[in-house]
Protein backbone atom coordinates (compact mmCIF):
# COMPACT_ATOMS: atom_id res chain seq x y z
CA UNK A 1 0.00 0.00 0.00
CA UNK A 2 1.34 3.52 -0.74
CA UNK A 3 -0.34 6.11 1.03
CA UNK A 4 -0.20 9.86 -0.17
CA UNK A 5 -1.14 12.84 1.55
CA UNK A 6 -2.10 15.97 -0.82
CA UNK A 7 -2.00 19.49 0.35
CA UNK A 8 -4.24 21.32 -0.84
CA UNK A 9 -4.68 25.29 -0.83
CA UNK A 10 -8.68 24.99 -0.72
CA UNK A 11 -11.46 22.76 -1.04
CA UNK A 12 -11.81 23.65 -5.05
CA UNK A 13 -8.53 21.93 -5.39
CA UNK A 14 -9.68 18.96 -3.66
CA UNK A 15 -13.02 18.89 -5.22
CA UNK A 16 -10.89 18.98 -8.87
CA UNK A 17 -8.54 16.55 -7.59
CA UNK A 18 -11.58 14.09 -6.71
CA UNK A 19 -12.43 14.38 -10.24
CA UNK A 20 -9.39 13.47 -11.95
CA UNK A 21 -8.69 10.37 -9.50
CA UNK A 22 -12.11 9.08 -10.07
CA UNK A 23 -11.38 9.28 -13.62
CA UNK A 24 -8.23 7.06 -12.96
CA UNK A 25 -10.57 4.29 -10.72
CA UNK A 26 -10.40 5.73 -7.69
CA UNK A 27 -12.97 5.48 -5.08
CA UNK A 28 -14.29 7.56 -2.28
CA UNK A 29 -12.94 5.95 1.05
CA UNK A 30 -14.49 7.99 3.82
CA UNK A 31 -14.06 5.54 6.79
CA UNK A 32 -15.08 6.53 10.27
CA UNK A 33 -11.71 6.94 12.08
CA UNK A 34 -10.70 4.29 13.75
CA UNK A 35 -11.22 2.10 9.92
CA UNK A 36 -8.05 3.06 8.59
CA UNK A 37 -4.72 0.78 8.27
CA UNK A 38 -2.23 1.60 10.51
CA UNK A 39 -0.16 3.63 11.53
CA UNK A 40 -2.36 5.98 9.82
CA UNK A 41 -5.16 5.58 11.79
CA UNK A 42 -3.38 6.45 15.28
CA UNK A 43 -2.74 9.50 13.11
CA UNK A 44 -6.03 10.63 12.65
CA UNK A 45 -7.52 9.86 15.72
CA UNK A 46 -4.54 11.93 17.39
CA UNK A 47 -4.85 14.72 15.00
CA UNK A 48 -9.17 14.22 15.94
CA UNK A 49 -8.29 14.81 19.67
CA UNK A 50 -5.28 17.28 19.34
CA UNK A 51 -6.76 20.43 20.84
CA UNK A 52 -8.35 20.80 23.92
CA UNK A 53 -11.54 22.02 22.97
CA UNK A 54 -11.55 23.82 26.73
CA UNK A 55 -9.31 26.53 25.14
CA UNK A 56 -10.89 26.52 21.73
CA UNK A 57 -14.06 28.84 20.47
CA UNK A 58 -16.59 27.26 18.71
CA UNK A 59 -15.00 27.91 15.09
CA UNK A 60 -11.42 26.42 16.20
CA UNK A 61 -13.18 23.26 17.89
CA UNK A 62 -14.42 22.21 14.55
CA UNK A 63 -11.34 22.41 12.54
CA UNK A 64 -8.91 19.72 12.82
CA UNK A 65 -6.10 18.82 11.11
CA UNK A 66 -8.12 15.98 8.98
CA UNK A 67 -8.66 15.20 5.23
CA UNK A 68 -11.56 16.53 3.18
CA UNK A 69 -11.52 13.63 0.70
CA UNK A 70 -9.74 10.03 1.09
CA UNK A 71 -9.79 8.18 -2.18
CA UNK A 72 -8.45 4.78 -2.51
CA UNK A 73 -7.54 2.32 -5.44
CA UNK A 74 -7.03 -1.09 -5.74
CA UNK A 75 -4.28 -1.76 -8.24
CA UNK A 76 -1.98 -0.15 -7.93
CA UNK A 77 -2.81 -0.13 -4.02
CA UNK A 78 -2.99 3.10 -2.98
CA UNK A 79 -4.45 5.58 -1.12
CA UNK A 80 -4.77 9.26 -1.20
CA UNK A 81 -5.91 11.43 1.76
CA UNK A 82 -6.86 15.12 0.08
CA UNK A 83 -6.53 17.95 2.67
CA UNK A 84 -7.68 21.62 2.41
CA UNK A 85 -5.17 23.07 4.56
CA UNK A 86 -4.37 27.06 2.94
CA UNK A 87 -1.59 28.52 1.48
CA UNK A 88 1.60 30.15 3.54
CA UNK A 89 0.18 30.05 6.53
CA UNK A 90 -0.57 26.58 7.47
CA UNK A 91 3.12 25.37 7.33
CA UNK A 92 2.79 24.16 10.65
CA UNK A 93 -0.11 21.57 9.90
CA UNK A 94 1.61 20.27 6.89
CA UNK A 95 5.27 19.82 8.74
CA UNK A 96 3.50 17.79 11.42
CA UNK A 97 2.12 15.29 8.63
CA UNK A 98 5.33 15.21 7.08
CA UNK A 99 7.18 14.37 10.70
CA UNK A 100 4.33 12.14 11.43
CA UNK A 101 5.32 10.20 7.50
CA UNK A 102 8.76 10.38 8.04
CA UNK A 103 8.61 8.64 11.65
CA UNK A 104 6.31 5.91 10.62
CA UNK A 105 7.51 5.10 6.97
CA UNK A 106 11.46 6.13 6.22
CA UNK A 107 12.84 4.57 9.53
CA UNK A 108 13.38 1.00 9.43
CA UNK A 109 10.79 0.06 12.42
CA UNK A 110 8.79 -3.09 12.32
CA UNK A 111 6.20 -1.13 14.72
CA UNK A 112 5.56 1.12 12.23
CA UNK A 113 4.49 -1.07 9.23
CA UNK A 114 2.29 -4.17 9.18
CA UNK A 115 4.57 -7.15 9.13
CA UNK A 116 5.71 -9.03 6.29
CA UNK A 117 4.16 -6.07 3.50
CA UNK A 118 6.10 -3.52 1.93
CA UNK A 119 4.40 0.39 2.43
CA UNK A 120 5.56 3.79 1.26
CA UNK A 121 4.28 7.23 1.74
CA UNK A 122 4.57 10.22 -0.44
CA UNK A 123 3.18 13.70 0.06
CA UNK A 124 2.19 16.43 -2.96
CA UNK A 125 1.79 20.09 -2.16
CA UNK A 126 -0.81 21.46 -4.77
CA UNK A 127 -0.43 25.42 -4.91
CA UNK A 128 -1.39 27.91 -7.09
CA UNK A 129 1.31 30.27 -8.64
CA UNK A 130 -0.65 33.25 -8.05
CA UNK A 131 1.48 36.66 -9.10
CA UNK A 132 5.03 35.69 -7.02
CA UNK A 133 5.31 32.37 -10.19
CA UNK A 134 6.02 29.15 -10.43
CA UNK A 135 9.59 29.34 -9.05
CA UNK A 136 8.81 31.38 -5.81
CA UNK A 137 6.12 28.67 -5.30
CA UNK A 138 8.40 26.02 -5.57
CA UNK A 139 11.36 28.02 -3.48
CA UNK A 140 8.43 28.64 -0.75
CA UNK A 141 8.16 24.90 -0.58
CA UNK A 142 11.61 24.03 -0.50
CA UNK A 143 12.31 26.57 2.16
CA UNK A 144 9.24 24.89 4.22
CA UNK A 145 10.82 21.21 3.25
CA UNK A 146 14.41 22.77 4.65
CA UNK A 147 13.14 22.22 8.38
CA UNK A 148 12.76 18.59 8.09
CA UNK A 149 16.23 18.06 7.67
CA UNK A 150 20.06 19.21 8.35
CA UNK A 151 21.05 17.53 4.93
CA UNK A 152 20.12 19.91 1.88
CA UNK A 153 17.40 18.25 -0.06
CA UNK A 154 17.46 17.75 -3.91
CA UNK A 155 15.55 21.09 -4.56
CA UNK A 156 11.79 21.03 -6.23
CA UNK A 157 11.61 23.05 -9.64
CA UNK A 158 9.81 23.01 -12.54
CA UNK A 159 12.13 20.45 -14.42
CA UNK A 160 12.20 18.30 -11.10
CA UNK A 161 8.88 18.02 -9.18
CA UNK A 162 9.76 15.03 -7.10
CA UNK A 163 12.34 15.19 -3.92
CA UNK A 164 13.22 12.77 -1.16
CA UNK A 165 13.09 14.32 1.70
CA UNK A 166 14.16 11.64 4.69
CA UNK A 167 12.57 8.32 2.58
CA UNK A 168 10.05 10.39 1.56
CA UNK A 169 8.96 11.27 -1.71
CA UNK A 170 7.99 14.95 -1.81
CA UNK A 171 6.21 16.61 -4.90
CA UNK A 172 4.99 20.03 -6.32
CA UNK A 173 2.34 20.38 -8.48
CA UNK A 174 1.91 24.36 -9.63
CA UNK A 175 -1.61 25.60 -10.97
CA UNK A 176 -1.34 28.46 -13.71
CA UNK A 177 -2.08 29.77 -16.63
CA UNK A 178 -1.08 27.93 -19.95
CA UNK A 179 2.57 28.08 -21.07
CA UNK A 180 2.45 30.98 -18.24
CA UNK A 181 4.65 31.43 -14.98
CA UNK A 182 1.61 32.86 -13.14
CA UNK A 183 -2.05 31.91 -12.54
CA UNK A 184 -4.14 30.11 -10.10
CA UNK A 185 -6.66 26.71 -10.60
CA UNK A 186 -9.29 28.75 -12.31
CA UNK A 187 -6.81 29.42 -15.12
CA UNK A 188 -7.17 25.66 -15.79
CA UNK A 189 -10.71 24.65 -14.33
CA UNK A 190 -12.96 27.22 -16.30
CA UNK A 191 -11.41 26.64 -19.88
CA UNK A 192 -12.35 22.85 -18.98
CA UNK A 193 -15.83 23.77 -17.71
CA UNK A 194 -16.47 26.24 -20.51
CA UNK A 195 -15.69 23.95 -23.14
CA UNK A 196 -19.24 22.89 -24.94
CA UNK A 197 -20.47 25.20 -22.42
CA UNK A 198 -19.79 28.48 -24.00
CA UNK A 199 -22.82 30.32 -24.40
CA UNK A 200 -24.25 29.69 -20.83
CA UNK A 201 -21.11 31.45 -19.50
CA UNK A 202 -21.36 34.02 -21.74
CA UNK A 203 -24.64 35.07 -20.10
CA UNK A 204 -23.20 34.24 -16.88
CA UNK A 205 -20.37 36.51 -17.67
CA UNK A 206 -22.48 39.35 -19.08
CA UNK A 207 -24.42 39.45 -15.75
CA UNK A 208 -21.63 39.60 -13.51
CA UNK A 209 -20.37 42.42 -15.80
CA UNK A 210 -23.80 44.05 -15.57
CA UNK A 211 -25.00 43.47 -12.19
CA UNK A 212 -21.31 43.69 -10.27
CA UNK A 213 -20.63 46.90 -8.01
CA UNK A 214 -17.69 47.41 -5.41
CA UNK A 215 -19.71 49.37 -3.18
CA UNK A 216 -21.56 45.97 -2.91
CA UNK A 217 -18.36 44.27 -1.86
CA UNK A 218 -18.08 46.82 1.38
CA UNK A 219 -19.50 44.69 4.51
CA UNK A 220 -23.08 46.07 5.39
CA UNK A 221 -22.56 46.95 9.07
CA UNK A 222 -25.15 47.60 11.81
CA UNK A 223 -24.21 49.80 14.58
CA UNK A 224 -26.26 51.63 17.50
CA UNK A 225 -26.26 55.56 16.92
CA UNK A 226 -24.85 57.04 19.65
CA UNK A 227 -27.23 59.66 19.90
CA UNK A 228 -29.71 57.88 19.59
CA UNK A 229 -29.38 54.48 20.46
CA UNK A 230 -31.55 53.07 16.64
CA UNK A 231 -29.22 50.75 14.77
CA UNK A 232 -28.22 51.98 11.63
CA UNK A 233 -26.49 50.50 8.53
CA UNK A 234 -23.16 51.73 7.35
CA UNK A 235 -20.93 50.13 5.07
CA UNK A 236 -17.03 48.96 6.56
CA UNK A 237 -14.07 51.00 4.73
CA UNK A 238 -12.77 47.20 4.09
CA UNK A 239 -13.49 45.90 1.04
CA UNK A 240 -14.33 42.13 0.48
CA UNK A 241 -12.80 39.68 -1.69
CA UNK A 242 -14.34 39.29 -5.05
CA UNK A 243 -13.04 36.77 -7.25
CA UNK A 244 -14.57 37.38 -10.55
CA UNK A 245 -13.47 33.41 -11.72
CA UNK A 246 -15.04 31.74 -8.43
CA UNK A 247 -18.25 34.06 -9.08
CA UNK A 248 -18.19 32.70 -12.62
CA UNK A 249 -18.40 29.11 -11.32
CA UNK A 250 -21.20 29.71 -8.77
CA UNK A 251 -23.25 31.62 -10.99
CA UNK A 252 -23.09 28.69 -13.94
CA UNK A 253 -23.36 26.10 -11.31
CA UNK A 254 -26.83 27.17 -9.74
CA UNK A 255 -28.09 25.35 -13.51
CA UNK A 256 -27.48 22.08 -11.91
CA UNK A 257 -26.60 22.72 -8.13
CA UNK A 258 -29.26 25.18 -6.37
CA UNK A 259 -27.47 26.75 -2.87
CA UNK A 260 -24.39 24.65 -3.57
CA UNK A 261 -21.17 26.14 -3.33
CA UNK A 262 -18.38 25.89 -5.76
CA UNK A 263 -16.94 22.48 -4.52
CA UNK A 264 -19.83 20.78 -5.19
CA UNK A 265 -20.54 22.58 -8.45
CA UNK A 266 -16.89 21.29 -9.25
CA UNK A 267 -17.18 17.59 -8.35
CA UNK A 268 -20.33 16.87 -9.17
CA UNK A 269 -21.44 19.01 -12.12
CA UNK A 270 -21.76 17.87 -15.61
CA UNK A 271 -19.90 20.94 -16.39
CA UNK A 272 -16.47 18.45 -15.87
CA UNK A 273 -17.05 14.66 -17.40
CA UNK A 274 -15.05 12.17 -18.39
CA UNK A 275 -14.06 12.70 -21.60
CA UNK A 276 -12.41 16.24 -20.88
CA UNK A 277 -10.44 15.03 -18.43
CA UNK A 278 -9.81 12.13 -20.32
CA UNK A 279 -8.89 14.39 -22.86
CA UNK A 280 -7.44 17.42 -21.65
CA UNK A 281 -3.72 18.22 -21.39
CA UNK A 282 -3.15 20.01 -17.80
CA UNK A 283 -5.56 16.85 -16.30
CA UNK A 284 -3.12 14.12 -17.75
CA UNK A 285 -0.65 15.95 -16.82
CA UNK A 286 -1.71 15.81 -12.81
CA UNK A 287 -2.85 12.49 -13.34
CA UNK A 288 0.80 11.14 -14.74
CA UNK A 289 2.35 13.06 -11.80
CA UNK A 290 0.08 11.44 -9.09
CA UNK A 291 0.84 7.86 -10.99
CA UNK A 292 4.50 8.63 -11.40
CA UNK A 293 4.91 8.52 -7.44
Amino acid sequence: MKFIFAFCEGPHDVAFLYKILKSEGYVSHNRKLGEYPSPINDFLIREAMHSSLQDANLQSATRRLLPAEVMKKAAPERMIFLYALGGDSRRTERLRILRFLQDSFAVSDPDALFPGEEHTAATIYFFDADDAGVQARYDHINQELAELSDEPALLLSSQAQITDVNGIQVGGFIFSANEQETGKLEDTLIPLMRLENEAIFQAAQAFLDEHFSDDRCRKLQWKPNMETQLMQETRSSRRLKYDRDKSLIGVVGQLQQSGKGNSPIIRDSDFINLQKLQNDEACQAIARFIRSL
